[in-house]
């Protein structure tokens, strides 16, 4: 294409993109689709040096509010009432998830990291102050556990209803990460080599077996219960070694076993479960 057809194509995409007659990612694709890379890469400066020089002062006033607001906030915010602070942290989280919620079609991974700041955010924020609370003898410690199978749960919803398996995962591993951490602080002086294995094999096969169940249907769903439940197998060996200190044969044994039924079980379904990698 000669260059006088091309710098009229050119200006009828701007003249599109102005009056919002295709959306900005359609005409930043046809924009590239007729420029080269060195002529891309000005338009893109040019671009956004055209979109700052446009704007109007009520979005520089208001970009200025907010970081003086934020600045202030930042200052003060420890010593505001606890009230106070759950109320700009909830309402900050449920911006974020928002936000995140609605871009998650245009712009997936960005989506997924706001939801996923929203996500740890409000889950630590809500921790710090049931610390304080329990700390004061307002509430039971046991507040602090439900709060967070809460926060589990909803990451698990988000998951599945935003077909994001990364926050299904993770709400079921941080779900395992508490279950373990109470049978540590239920057996931390038990020894017995099956009673450690007792505790986290069996769920680890349940899990295993319900997300073979669920790809039948559900491939992603099925890949998050799989993944965990052999993360789940390995634990009782990872506990023995390094947080117990139990380095025994018989742990190594059994670790080095584990590995090569896991290997030989994927290879023999490697057809089912790579078909589910890639069609999730």
């Amino acid at each position: 294409m000669d260059a006088q057809k091309r710098n009229i194509l050119l200006h009828e995409i701007e003249h599109w993109r102005r009056s919002k007659l295709l959306p900005e990612q359609y005409c930043d694709f046809l924009y590239n689709l007729y420029t080269d890379k060195e002529e891309t890469s000005g338009h893109v400066i040019e671009s956004s040096a055209k979109k700052i020089r446009e704007s109007r002062p009520k979005v520089w006033i208001f970009i200025s509010l907010a970081c003086a607001l934020i600045s202030i906030l930042s200052v003060h915010f420890l010593h505001l009432s606890w009230e106070i602070q759950a109320g700009i942290a909830g309402l900050t989280g449920l911006g974020l998830y928002v936000y995140g919620w609605v871009k998650k079609d245009t712009q997936p991974l960005f989506a997924q990291m706001m939801i996923g700041i929203s996500f740890i955010g409000v889950m630590l924020f809500g921790l710090h102050i049931l610390n304080q609370l329990e700390t004061e003898g307002s509430i039971p410690s046991w507040v602090k556990g439900a709060w967070l199978v809460c926060c589990c749960l909803w990451w698990m919803a988000t998951g599945i209803a935003a077909k994001m398996p990364i926050f299904h995962f993770s709400g079921v591993a941080v779900l395992l990460l508490g279950y373990s951490w109470v049978l540590h602080q239920r057996f931390e002086s038990e020894t017995s080599w099956i009673l450690i294995q007792g505790m986290w094999v069996p769920l680890s096969l349940l899990l295993i077996w319900v997300g073979w169940m669920f790809g039948m249907r559900i491939r992603s769903i099925g890949m998050v219960y799989i993944a965990n439940g052999l993360i789940l197998w390995f634990v009782p060996e990872l506990y023995m070694l390094f947080i117990r200190d139990m380095i025994t044969e018989v742990t190594q044994a059994v670790l080095l076993l584990k590995i090569l039924i896991t290997a030989v079980s994927l290879f023999m379904s490697r057809k089912k479960w790579t078909e589910w990698v890639v069609n999730s």
